[in-house]
């Protein structure tokens, strides 16, 4: 879990790092954005899950 959670944040600093020097436009970026979070959401309820058990 940690390593996976540890990935997402590397892939969230790079679309961020991404939109700084405009390799990708804001519309990409929310897109992109928008992705993200939904993974972390999926493998914080999924940490939880695991946690439970």
């Amino acid at each position: 879990m940690n390593i996976a959670s540890g990935s997402a944040s590397e892939v969230e600093y790079l679309i961020e790092f991404s939109k700084d020097i405009e390799y990708i436009n804001k519309e990409e970026f929310k897109k992109l954005n928008s992705g993200i979070v939904e993974v972390r959401k999926m493998l914080n309820l999924l940490h939880s899950i695991v946690k439970k058990n």
